[in-house]
C-alpha cells in the first residue's frame, strides 16, 4: 500500500518539478558567466563589481525567463537557492543513501566551490621567510660535546 502512495506522490512531483528546474537551469546558465557574485570579499571594488553583475543578471533574467522580478527579489532567489543547496549537501542520510542533486544544483555547487580555495593557497608573489632553507639538525656529536 505504501508503494502505491509513493508512486502517486512521485508522479505528482515529476509533473511540477520540471518547470521549476527549467527556470532554475536557465538562471544557472546566466550565473555561470558571473562568478564574482560567489566571491565573499567585501572590498569596495568587489562590491561594485557584484552590484554591476547583479544588474546584468537581472536584465538577462527578465529577457530569457520573462518573469519581472526586482533586483532585490532576484538576489534573494539566488541566496535561497544557495541556502537550500548547502542544507541538502550537509544533510547526512542514514543507510548510506546518496544525495541526488538536480542538474542546476550540480552547476550551482561547482560555482559555489570555485576553482581554488584561498585558505589552502599561498598568496601569489609572497615569500615564506625562513621556511625555504632546511634547518640543520644537531648531530649526536654536537649534543654529546655540549654535555661535557
Amino acid at each position: 500500500m505504501s508503494s502505491d502512495s509513493e508512486n502517486s506522490t512521485s508522479d505528482f512531483l515529476t509533473e511540477e518539478v520540471p518547470a521549476k528546474i527549467s527556470s532554475n537551469q536557465k538562471l544557472m546558465e546566466i550565473l555561470e558567466s558571473y562568478n564574482i557574485i560567489f566571491n565573499k570579499s567585501q572590498v569596495p571594488k568587489i562590491k561594485e563589481k557584484k552590484a554591476q553583475a547583479y544588474k546584468e543578471i537581472h536584465q538577462k533574467y527578465i529577457l530569457q525567463i520573462g518573469r519581472d522580478l526586482t533586483e532585490k527579489q532576484l538576489k534573494k532567489k539566488i541566496q535561497n537557492m544557495k541556502t537550500e543547496l548547502k542544507k541538502k549537501t550537509d544533510k547526512t542520510a542514514t543507510g548510506n543513501k546518496k544525495i541526488v542533486l538536480n542538474a542546476y544544483e550540480k552547476q550551482l555547487l561547482a560555482l559555489m566551490e570555485g576553482q581554488e580555495n584561498p585558505v589552502f593557497q599561498k598568496v601569489p608573489g609572497a615569500l615564506s621567510i625562513g621556511s625555504v632553507m632546511e634547518q640543520p639538525q644537531p648531530s649526536t656529536w654536537y649534543c654529546w660535546n655540549s654535555w661535557n
